[in-house]
């Protein structure tokens, strides 16, 4: 079984309600005003987050307080509501004293010049840059010498465990754990668990959406004594802006040995031209090698991925390309993709 290094929750820093600290934004955008998904987004500490800001006000009707019909694209053209027409927001800036020509705002006139706030998001991407410094590229010599036959041990050396999460809701998901014979890449074991999920879909930010979930997942893994050694994430590893991608936190949160397995490259870049079915190619992002890309046998669409945690690019490449035979994923990412997913369809979507 593998030494995890317990509580799983020290390594995870208090979650902010992101959808209150926005609505609080919203509320201090004064009459006359307006802002743009972009300008909240960097008050809550990333521009990665405008496309959040945005699906959210598409369901947010305005309030007195949260007058949501304050906020327009970067272009100052107006934005989509479910709750109303471009018609109904144009009379509800006009109320406000603001004139829109031709579907827009003249933003250089009436853009809200700043926000108060304590920029959620950085404190987040701060402490994944904090965080990142405990970061080990080194493998366990004990897990070398068993992936190399050296030594013989427990009932898990052989075996590799891999990890997904699937949505029912937008708020609501399903974790799949799957355990593989590292030889065959049959599955072996596996196991799933269900919870509503608090934290919104950032790029950059996944591991505090997704981690929560999967936690308790391998709880009930590591009580069951299934849980592997080395751990496969669907999602980046230090192939990552801030060298923290999911797979990375996840294996400093557990003490695990993780690889992070993505299906779009976040960052570098890589010449995958006339590159033969399970060959790999170099992800070079600022004169450094931070990855690998990998052509699957079964498509012409690359693989890319890195290291974790406890874990070295030479062995992650070893064994994505080992466990990569049959399917564009590796295996256990293959099979816990298969079994979040089955299990999301069979659950009736509750109301979010």
């Amino acid at each position: 079984m593998a030494n995890l290094e317990l509580p799983f929750a020290a390594a995870m820093p208090e979650l902010p309600d992101l959808t209150a600290a926005l609505r609080l934004l919203v509320e201090q955008i004064p009459p006359g005003r307006v802002a743009t998904y972009g300008q909240l987004a960097e008050a809550l500490g990333s521009s990665h987050a405008a496309k959040w800001v945005a699906s959210w006000l598409i369901e947010e009707p305005p309030t007195p307080r949260c007058r949501t019909h304050r906020v327009v694209r970067a272009d100052g053209s107006l934005g989509d509501y479910k709750a109303r027409s471009a018609a109904d927001q144009t009379a509800l800036l006009e109320a406000d004293g603001i004139a829109v020509v031709s579907g827009k705002v003249d933003l250089s006139h009436y853009g809200v010049e700043k926000f108060h706030s304590n920029a959620p998001l950085q404190s987040l991407a701060d402490w994944q840059t904090t965080v990142s410094e405990q970061v080990s590229l080194v493998l366990p010599a004990a897990i070398r010498d068993q992936l190399d036959g050296t030594i013989a041990g427990g009932e898990l050396d052989h075996l590799v465990g891999g990890v997904d999460v699937s949505y029912t809701t937008t708020t609501r998901a399903i974790a799949a754990y799957a355990l593989v014979d590292i030889n065959t890449g049959e599955l072996v074991w596996s196991a799933t668990h269900e919870q509503e999920l608090r934290f919104p879909y950032i790029s950059g930010f996944l591991a505090f959406r997704e981690i929560p979930i999967i936690l308790p997942l391998l709880e009930t893994v590591k009580s069951a004594g299934k849980l592997a050694q080395i751990l496969f994430v669907d999602g980046h590893g230090t192939l990552h802006r801030r060298k923290m991608g999911i797979a990375t936190h996840l294996g400093i949160v557990t003490g695990l040995s993780t690889i992070g397995v993505g299906k779009t490259l976040p960052l570098g870049q890589v010449d995958m031209e006339d590159v033969e079915p399970g060959k790999t190619r170099p992800i070079i992002h600022e004169g450094e090698v931070v990855g690998t890309a990998l052509r699957p046998f079964t498509s012409k669409k690359p693989l890319y991925f890195s290291p974790g945690h406890r874990m070295d690019l030479a062995t992650a490449t070893e064994l994505v390309c080992r466990l990569n035979q049959t399917h564009r994923l590796p295996d256990p990412t293959f099979w816990a993709d298969r079994l979040s997913r089955d299990a999301a369809k069979l659950i009736q979507p509750k109301e979010e």
